[in-house]
Parts: structure tokens; C-alpha cells; sequence
């Protein structure tokens, strides 16, 4: 039995969504969380940035003694995750692989994500080489992040900030929306209201959960029933997101302590 924890990184709170995801599917683990809330967001950094805010984090979280890390940001999944397995000798998992793997067909799709993210064109090369046929859009939202670090989600004019953000798109005969970022599924009834209500909008988190199962499982790593633990670190101010992230999880958030 492996009882060494799964490390999970972000840049903020929308890792918690994949953490969600992984104590669902394997509730025997430990998890640690890191949420580098200190230099949220990542989206508007340059590919220097990401990578060195990265790397530090993912340097602690090895020094837990991690078994495996689980990237749970698009940005640095998207942009600099060959550049982190060089360079951390920890096994990791991104978010770029799940998120493809979870989308079967589609024939007109929208990605949504960070500037970063969109641009860095990964997603939208990699989805038109397995659907070629399909329509593909990419929309860069850089307001969204913030709105929902900042304790904006339930303003009123954060409707009116998705709709503006969305205006541009063609919207006609759309049939999925992939949320690129792990923010986004917060903010996914308000999205939701841009396009048809039978558009799928797709949250690859448990997706990602999937493939940590199968990497443990291949590696033998799997823990066995215990009582799991999980613990949270933040580079940034703990009752924000002590806030913030219980919005993300069904259960309360206990045991956060500061880093850096």
C-alpha cells in the first residue's frame, strides 16, 4: 500500500475542481492541494513566468514526498508541461491529455480559456486533427479568473461580464463548449445562458481524475482503505481562499496553511 499523498497544483481555486473530482473516484488517497493564490492568474503571464512560478510550486509539493502531481491548471498544462516533466523528476499528469480523451465527438466546438491558453494554440490544433471536419472557435476570457478569485461570482453584473466576454462567438448550431480552464465550471450556469441549452459544456476534471487512476494503478501505487487526509497550502491570503474555494467543494475546507 502507497499512502504517500497525490499532489494537485494550480495557479488559485479552480484546481479544486479536479481535487473534487479525485476524492470522488479515490476517496482511500491522500491528497495535498497547492494554489499559488500569491500570482493568480497565470493566464495573462508570459511562458517565462509560467514556467518559473510552476516550477517552484511543483519543487514543494515534491518535497512532501508526492507520489504523483496532478497539474490542474490549462495554462501551464497548455503551455509549459514538456518543459516541467524535463524538469521534475515526480510523475505528471496535465490536463491536455484528459481534457481530449474526454470529448468523443463533436462537429462544432468552442474552446474557452485563459489568454495563455488560447494562445499558445495547443487545444485547437490538437482537436482539428481528431475532428478536422468540425468548426472549431477559441475565446481568450481574462476577466474570468478574476471574477471568481476576487469573490465576484455572485455580483450582479457578473452575468452581464460572461455575456460580454461571449458576444463575439457564433453561437449557431453549437454543440460544445470545452472550459479550458479550471475556474470555469463555477461560472458554467452563466455560460450556459450564451448558447442553446442543448450545448454540452464540458469540465474535464474527473477526466483527469480517471487518468490518475490508471497511472496508480499501472504503477501499483493505489492506496488501500485508510482514512484519507487532505491538506491545502496557498502562497497567498488564507481566509480568501478558505472563502472562495468552499464554493468548489461539498465538504469544509480544513487544515490550509501558508507557503511562501
Amino acid at each position: 500500500m502507497d499512502t504517500r499523498p497525490i499532489g494537485i497544483f494550480d495557479s488559485g481555486c479552480g484546481g479544486l475542481t479536479v481535487l473534487r473530482a479525485v476524492r470522488a473516484l479515490l476517496p482511500q488517497e491522500n491528497l495535498v492541494y497547492f494554489g499559488d493564490t500569491k500570482h493568480v492568474p497565470y493566464g495573462d503571464r508570459n511562458r517565462g513566468d509560467i514556467f518559473e512560478l510552476s516550477f517552484s510550486s511543483l519543487q514543494f509539493l515534491s518535497s512532501l514526498q508526492v507520489k504523483l502531481i496532478l497539474i490542474a491548471c490549462h495554462t501551464v498544462s497548455s503551455t509549459v508541461f514538456e518543459d516541467l516533466q524535463m524538469a521534475i523528476s515526480t510523475p505528471l499528469i496535465g490536463m491536455v491529455e484528459p481534457t481530449l480523451s474526454h470529448i468523443q465527438k463533436t462537429q462544432s466546438l468552442v474552446i474557452l480559456g485563459t489568454t495563455a491558453t488560447i494562445s499558445s494554440g495547443l487545444y485547437q490544433e490538437k482537436l482539428l486533427q481528431k475532428f478536422p471536419r468540425a468548426r472549431i472557435q477559441a475565446k481568450a476570457c481574462p476577466s474570468f479568473v478574476p471574477l471568481i478569485e476576487k469573490e465576484y461570482l455572485q455580483h450582479p453584473l457578473a452575468e452581464v461580464m460572461v455575456h460580454q466576454e461571449l458576444l463575439s462567438l457564433t453561437k449557431t448550431d453549437v454543440d460544445t463548449v470545452l472550459l479550458a480552464c479550471t475556474h470555469y465550471p463555477l461560472l458554467a450556469p452563466l455560460i450556459q445562458q450564451s448558447f442553446s441549452s442543448s450545448t454540452h459544456l464540458i469540465d474535464p476534471a474527473t477526466s483527469c481524475a480517471i487518468q490518475a487512476k490508471h497511472h496508480l494503478e499501472q504503477q501499483d501505487q493505489l492506496a488501500k482503505q485508510q482514512e484519507a487526509q487532505v491538506s491545502f497550502f496557498v502562497s497567498g491570503d488564507l481566509p480568501s481562499f478558505s472563502t472562495v474555494g468552499q464554493r468548489f467543494l461539498p465538504f469544509p475546507l480544513c487544515s490550509i496553511q501558508s507557503f511562501r
